[in-house]
């Protein structure tokens, strides 16, 4: 099977270092050949691989051509790069064993640098959801505006007129973001745009948040993905290049996704692809190819041109950083930040011990929308321990001047935060709090004269 020995082929290529990549797409492939030659034939494992569902979906790709670009008019199942048929193969292969209907992957990401093709394998895929899932499934894309939310529209409309076998199965909207639809299960693509309050009663099949690392919060997905909790084969796929986005929801989705590939976090239903150049590596050569997993030597050196012209233009500099080369920036300067949130996130331990210390006690207060922080240290020889406990008003959560990604309501649950009723802060709760600091944590508040 093409499909599934290309797969392979890419998740061996870069397990054994041949193949240039980053340490999250290593350590998911290493997921991936454990699962399929090991752990799916254990009776305490979830999932099996069903080949012969893979091979429905083989047969449907191997009536597609390509539209557009080099490839024009070529099929596409010959012509599929191994990284993308080894995200095909994950989402598609692996069941639950007690519904060989049902996916094991929940949710998925694809994380990488523009002009990979990012909008053809979500084409395909959703192409191919269209004739397989169930009747009258409904399926979408979401972006922050209909033009680009619409994108995905255009690239599969093109791929089915471009493909003989398929065109006379669809019915397309001549409105350029009208619906799209299957004749033969009556299921319908229609792109979106980012508006929480109209997405709350849609019921999608498969949803794509196209370019999510623009998403400033996660209202849209979550409706979106409220809304498929009827649906017998929900797929949330997260696609986006990098951006000079400092409160861009991807930050939190990386770090969640990286906390999964190194088994800190616990979630079989998330499949990952996080492709990115090393910081080291922006001018060089092997960040194009870490990247950038399509290799066309002709994408390749549009890159290197543009690159040169990039360390002269600033502007062109973000450009290639975040676009060419994948990593998020912070969309202000350096300067405007106290700390350096790299640094300061490398510091971070998952518990402070208290007990029998002697602690300094420092206070931020404020009356409104502003976070008021209570925060205990102590000193180990050049080690400084400290802990910090936030307030804030419910009212002001969704405040639109409030600027920081951040879940308060997740962070309540660390017990991190104290969320309070009403617009103010209360400050007889904030002293409730710092008097039960020694009992709390065992400890001593040093006493400064």
């Amino acid at each position: 099977m093409i499909l599934l020995d290309k797969a392979i082929e890419y998740a061996e290529d870069c397990v054994s270092g041949k193949e240039v990549t980053t340490w999250e797409v290593v350590a998911q492939c290493k997921k991936f050949l454990n699962d399929y030659n090991n752990r799916q034939y254990k009776d305490d494992f979830k999932y099996y691989f069903d080949e012969d569902k893979l091979d429905k979906v083989e047969k449907i790709i191997s009536l597609m051509r390509f539209a557009t670009g080099f490839l024009g008019g070529k099929p596409i199942l010959d012509n599929l790069a191994t990284f993308q048929c080894f995200l095909v193969v994950n989402i598609f292969g692996w069941r639950f064993k007690s519904n060989e209907n049902k996916f094991r992957y929940r949710e998925s990401m694809l994380f990488i640098s523009r002009k990979n093709a990012k909008g053809t394998i979500c084409a395909i895929i959703f192409i191919v959801g269209m004739l397989l899932e169930q009747n009258y499934s409904e399926f979408y894309s979401i972006c922050l505006d209909k033009e680009l939310s619409s994108e995905l529209r255009k690239q599969i409309k093109q791929i089915i007129e471009a493909s003989p076998a398929l065109c006379k199965r669809f019915k397309i909207s001549k409105q350029w973001t009208g619906n799209l639809e299957c004749l033969i299960t009556k299921s319908y693509y229609k792109p979106l745009t980012a508006n929480a309050d109209k997405n709350n009663s849609i019921r999608g099949c498969y949803v794509v948040a196209d370019e999510l690392g623009a998403f400033d919060t996660k209202d849209n997905i979550n409706a979106l993905r409220s809304g498929q909790k009827s649906v017998l084969n929900p797929l949330m796929f997260y696609t986006t290049s990098a951006y000079p986005n400092s409160t861009s929801i991807m930050y939190g989705e990386l770090d969640y996704c990286r906390k999964i590939l190194k088994d800190e976090k616990v979630n079989e239903r998330y499949f990952c692809l996080i492709y990115y150049a090393n910081k080291d590596e922006i001018w060089e050569d092997q960040g194009i190819y870490r990247a950038n997993p399509l290799r066309i030597e002709e994408n390749y050196e549009e890159i290197r041109q543009f690159r040169e012209r990039a360390k002269i233009v600033e502007k062109d500099k973000i450009e290639h950083i975040t676009k060419n080369m994948n990593i998020m920036l912070d969309s202000v300067s350096d300067e405007e930040f106290y700390l350096q949130k790299d640094l300061w996130k490398k510091c971070e331990v998952d518990k402070v011990d208290f007990e029998g210390k002697k602690v300094s006690v420092a206070v931020d207060l404020s009356k409104t929308t502003d976070l008021t922080s209570i925060s205990i240290m102590y000193q180990e020889g050049e080690v400084i321990y400290c802990k910090s406990h936030g307030f804030l008003p419910e009212n002001s959560l969704n405040n639109v001047n409030r600027s920081e990604n951040i879940n308060y309501l997740a962070e309540e649950a660390l017990d991190n935060v104290t969320i309070q009723e009403g617009d103010n802060i209360k400050y007889l709760d904030i002293c409730k709090y710092i008097r039960n600091i020694e009992s709390k944590y065992k400890c001593t508040i040093k006493i400064y004269t």
